[in-house]
């Protein structure tokens, strides 16, 4: 069931990076979608500062996967945006990132969704003003569901 979140400020956006960084697990996966500049990178890399402090985060958008390792992960942010096709995609190694491993942080994952694993938190973001966002939060799978459940009970109790 789709849920929503509205984030007014950049500091919104980390308060719910923050509550979702703590319940990932190994074989999770993240879904990131929406034009270009609403958010897709600041969400991740507030997510990723959550989960280890002291690393660099850059968009994966030319390099198609960064691996960020945290103390108890991997995560694997990628970006989607640059292929062409879902061959391109598979010929770049995807199933390697499918490994359960690690976390997946995927931007521009609707444009290969048949690739998308079976189960996954998906946030969509849609501009609604010059500061402000609105976090359209869906699920895929069992897991996708629970992540979703125990995300928004975290953003709310907080």
């Amino acid at each position: 069931m789709p849920a929503f979140l509205t984030s007014n400020s950049e500091i919104d956006t980390r308060r719910f990076a923050a509550a979702l960084a703590p319940l990932l697990l190994p074989g999770d996966a993240v879904v990131l979608n929406g034009s270009l500049g609403t958010g897709k990178t600041f969400f991740a890399q507030a997510l990723l500062a959550q989960l280890s402090p002291e690393q660099a985060v850059q968009s994966p958008t030319f390099s198609l996967v960064n691996v960020y390792h945290t103390p108890a992960f991997p995560v694997y942010h990628v970006d989607f945006y640059r292929l062409n096709s879902e061959g391109e995609l598979w010929a770049a190694g995807w199933e390697d990132y499918l490994d359960g491993e690690g976390v997946l942080l995927i931007e521009w994952g609707h444009q290969f969704a048949q690739a998308l694993p079976l189960s996954y938190l998906q946030i969509d973001f849609v501009v609604t003003g010059p500061n402000s966002r609105r976090l359209e939060i869906s699920a895929q799978g069992v897991r996708g569901e629970q992540l979703q459940k125990e995300w928004l009970d975290a953003v709310a109790s907080n």
